[in-house]
């Protein structure tokens, strides 16, 4: 019940202003970019948003991401449906369902946030480390999807 009411919600009144989505992508984007700059790994790494307009099925359509860039390229594109936003909400919405005292829920919705923050930061820098690792002596960093059909 409190994810269909999250999603009735979110599709009445928070998709279209997309501030709780970007919000949430610059997060993501600009964690990810601390956690890569600071692993001793890797340096350089910034994060960048960005507006892109894009021909989909012969309408424009403007997709919103972070950009990561290393050195000045672009590597990696964190677009508003791959925020982790359903998740955090499916989880908050499995802690309500389940008998506890008030209290203990707070606690385990703020520590369940921040764990699903650290990890998918974390997810971020695997997906470069393994990507950076298969590319390391060339140019190519990242292959970006295009569209299978633009109209």
């Amino acid at each position: 019940m409190f994810f269909i009411v999250w999603k009735v919600i979110y599709g009445a009144f928070l998709y279209d202003s997309q501030y709780v989505d970007q919000f949430l992508t610059n997060h993501v984007g600009e964690a990810s970019v601390i956690v890569l700059n600071n692993s001793g790994l890797f340096s350089g790494f910034t994060a960048k948003n960005e507006i892109h307009n894009d021909m989909y099925a012969g309408e424009m359509v403007e997709n919103r991401a972070s950009a990561i860039y290393h050195n000045d390229k672009l590597v990696l594109y964190i677009a508003n449906a791959c925020n982790g936003l359903e998740l955090l909400v499916l989880y908050i919405g499995f802690i309500v369902c389940m008998p506890s005292r008030f209290w203990r829920k707070v606690l385990y919705i703020i520590l369940g946030v921040i764990i699903l923050d650290i990890i998918m930061a974390g997810l971020i820098f695997s997906l470069f480390g393994d990507v950076f690792l298969l590319f390391s002596g060339s140019d190519v960093y990242f292959f970006l999807p295009q569209p299978l059909y633009s109209g």
